[in-house]
């Protein structure tokens, strides 16, 4: 199984192991527990994809593998499920992707207008900057700092609700569906995607600045 290139983890759980999972998911259910006969449950492996859309393909070759150098009673990765998760996400995505343009929008219009609202609630001071020969960057710096600022801010709130999620709906999900582990995202991606989030916000709030600052701050 290891050696099988789409295959990112191999973990083994022994019966032992794995009726300690059981008996952890069915916690509230005692009644069940109790009537569980000594250990039913067979010793496994885990398998960890590096794309979880080969799931399908991997299954299939671990399922040929010959008697005598494996004795594989059972292959499960939620197959009733899989293709099901495949195409929502495929949707998802489209879905995502046009919110994401009506949400980039947005922020630069939102950015935008609160700069331009404190332009004109510093109207005063910025023109006795320009009668004491202040250069024009001099005036437009504090108006671009603040414009970053607001994009980090909402940067560090998206991060927050998808650390959310992370933290408490998926691992709900984990615990309640055992195909769910074949699934998980690698950690890289998630710290590539926080990386995205902060440089998103940095460059949105940039910009935001900048177009106010062209069309309200005449200097």
């Amino acid at each position: 199984i290891k050696a099988i290139k789409e295959i990112k983890e191999v973990e083994f759980i022994s019966k032992e192991k794995a009726l300690e999972i059981f008996i952890k998911r069915n916690q509230n259910n005692q009644a069940l527990i109790k009537q569980i006969p000594g250990n039913p449950l067979p010793a496994s492996y885990r398998v960890f994809l590096k794309d979880p859309h080969d799931v399908e393909k991997v299954a299939k070759r671990v399922n040929r593998f010959p008697e005598k150098s494996a004795s594989i009673e059972d292959i499960r990765y939620g197959k009733e499920y899989v293709n099901k998760i495949f195409t929502v996400t495929r949707w998802l995505r489209l879905i995502a992707l046009v919110m994401i343009i009506f949400l980039i929008f947005s922020a630069l219009a939102l950015i935008s207008n609160t700069i331009r609202l404190a332009i004109y609630a510093r109207r005063k001071e910025v023109a006795i900057m320009r009668l004491v020969g202040a250069s024009n960057w001099f005036i437009r710096w504090p108006f671009f700092i603040e414009g970053i600022v607001e994009g980090l801010i909402g940067a560090l709130l998206a991060i927050s609700l998808l650390a959310s999620v992370r933290y408490i709906l998926l691992s709900k999900l984990e615990t309640q569906m055992q195909f769910m582990s074949a699934l998980q995202i690698n950690p890289i991606f998630w710290r590539n995607l926080l990386i995205m989030l902060l440089g998103s916000g940095v460059i949105i709030g940039a910009l935001g600045s900048v177009i106010a600052l062209r069309r309200y701050l005449k200097v």
